[in-house]
């Protein structure tokens, strides 16, 4: 049988329907990615110092009694495609330190620490601050080092020596409540995970969706007013591609309207003009007795 002799035997509503199925787009798929730091760094109480380009992050207290936090931000607009629907997020951080061992895995604090990240309300820099010649150890690095112009210190967002844009609080901009907490212990070269946790998501989801408001996320040791306490997590500086931190996201993309294709068009004008031509030679079927004879 013809095309043809289909098309005029068809009443017009079917043809449209099947002209309709054919070009629906199919439904979108999870996507998972994986990517790294633009930034991070270590803000440090006692001295306003930084580390910039530093490979370790201390968070937590010291043997002096004072309080390390850290920064680190990842370009979500720019690894994410736009209209992305955010259904899981994971950071990964690996441990490289802990406090009072000197660098010797077993030794040092025993006691786990829990660490929550926390969404930072103002943006803030990375500098040129860190050790010279650059170290790719974690060894004399606690204290931090005099800041440069740009770097984030306790008390500046941005450092300059006559003009520098200090934050609101020392100590860093940003929520009350944290985005997720998990316990750290002691094991070097480990990878903790954060995550995925409902706050987390709706961090980088506004993030996607408002990219100037994304400021990174700031992590605090719940034990930072405890001598000896803090641990340190490689940065992106590290020269172990393996131990950088990691934001795993796992999103869909938007789903396109269904749209009829110029092929379904033609169909169906085909089948109406088919239709009009033969009405008068042969009766026409209607929707209802399709259903009746099928």
């Amino acid at each position: 049988m013809s095309v043809t002799s289909i098309l005029t035997k068809l009443p017009l509503c079917t043809i449209g329907a099947v002209a309709m199925f054919t070009t629906i787009a199919p439904a979108s798929q999870a996507t998972t990615i994986t990517f790294g730091a633009t930034r991070d760094t270590t803000i440090y109480q006692n001295n306003n110092n930084s580390n910039g380009t530093g490979v370790g992050m201390f968070v937590g207290n010291n043997g002096m009694n004072s309080t390390r936090r850290a920064l680190t931000y990842f370009d979500i607009a720019g690894n994410l495609p736009t209209g992305a629907s955010i259904t899981d997020v994971q950071l990964t951080l690996f441990l490289a330190q802990v406090a009072g061992s000197g660098g010797t895995p077993g030794r040092g604090d025993q006691t786990p620490r829990n660490i929550s990240l926390f969404r930072v309300s103002n943006s803030w820099g990375e500098g040129t601050s860190g050790p010279v010649p650059p170290s790719g150890t974690i060894g004399g690095t606690g204290e931090g080092f005099t800041p440069n112009p740009g770097d984030a210190t306790w008390n500046a967002r941005f450092y300059d020596s006559v003009n520098p844009v200090v934050w609101g609080t020392p100590g860093g901009d940003f929520a009350a409540n944290p985005s997720a907490t998990i316990t750290v212990s002691q094991n070097v070269n480990a990878g903790y995970t954060w995550g995925s946790t409902t706050q987390m998501i709706k961090d980088v989801q506004d993030w996607l969706d408002n990219p100037s408001e994304n400021f990174g996320w700031l992590l605090q040791n719940e034990s930072e007013s405890t001598r000896q306490s803090f641990r340190v997590f490689w940065t992106s500086n590290v020269n172990d591609p393996e131990l950088r931190p990691q934001l795993q996201i796992t999103f869909s993309e938007p789903v396109p309207e269904p749209s009829i294709s110029l092929g379904a068009l033609a169909a169906i004008s085909i089948g109406a003009s088919l239709k009009h031509k033969f009405n008068r030679k042969q009766k026409s079927i209607t929707c209802n007795d399709v259903g009746r004879h099928s």
